[in-house]
């Protein structure tokens, strides 16, 4: 294994048709989701892989990487006023947390729940 450098690191992702290039950002997209429906910033992202024992150095690798992606995502949606989904789901159940939204239902059918379980645990 020998390290390539930049410029034949980039001809190679050029010429597989960019699906190197899809697959690494499928997988930053995946990442940070799983860091968002967490309810995780960066920080407590960072802690968490160090107490952990395990892969720091790999983990600490793909951070190094994601770290300027997710804060420019961040930073986009912040700018823009918007919210992800991830952020409807962690913004809802804090209301709820707090006690700022009463549910005026006797009954809330969920569907997909699996999608959020996370964002809404300790319900």
């Amino acid at each position: 294994l020998t390290p390539k450098a930049p410029k034949e690191l980039w001809a190679q992702v050029s010429a597989e048709n960019d699906s190197l290039l899809s697959g690494i950002a499928e997988l930053f997209e995946t990442v940070i989701n799983l860091i968002k429906s967490s309810g995780y910033d960066m920080e407590a992202l960072k802690r968490r892989i160090s107490a952990a024992g395990e892969n720091v150095q790999a983990n600490n690798a793909v951070l190094t990487l994601l770290e300027p992606i997710y804060h420019a995502y961040c930073s986009y949606l912040s700018e823009h006023k918007e919210i992800d989904f991830h952020d409807m789901i962690n913004l809802a159940a804090e209301y709820v947390r707090r006690g700022q939204y009463l549910n005026p239902y006797k009954y809330v059918i969920v569907d997909e729940y699996q999608d959020i379980s996370r964002g809404v645990s300790g319900f």
